[in-house]
């Protein structure tokens, strides 16, 4: 019996191979780095002093670069990005069969 299967890859290995795939958007690329330096750095457009307020711009940014990120990180979570989406063959043995 021969089933086909997609492989299921990790998000930190899907998102090296999304910034490996030169094919990839340079600017999708930037606003994921420019997002995440954004909630390191303490600069911030509403200071993270402001209890509450101030984390909201984080939160924000983060809400933004997920949402944009669970968008495009789909095809590489299948493997590389040459094959994404292509089901592997696996070769799984039968079931005993019960009398």
């Amino acid at each position: 019996m021969n089933i086909t299967a997609v492989r299921r890859v990790g998000f930190a290995k899907a998102l090296v191979n999304y910034f490996k795939d030169a094919e990839a958007s340079t600017l999708g690329k930037l606003f994921v780095l420019l997002s995440v330096a954004y909630v390191v750095m303490p600069l911030d457009a509403i200071p993270d002093v402001a209890p509450v307020i101030g984390w909201l711009d984080d939160l924000g940014v983060v809400a933004v670069a997920s949402l944009f990120l669970s968008k495009k990180l789909g095809k590489y979570r299948d493997g590389d990005p040459q094959f994404a989406g292509e089901p592997v063959p696996v070769r799984m043995s039968p079931r005993p069969r019960l009398r």
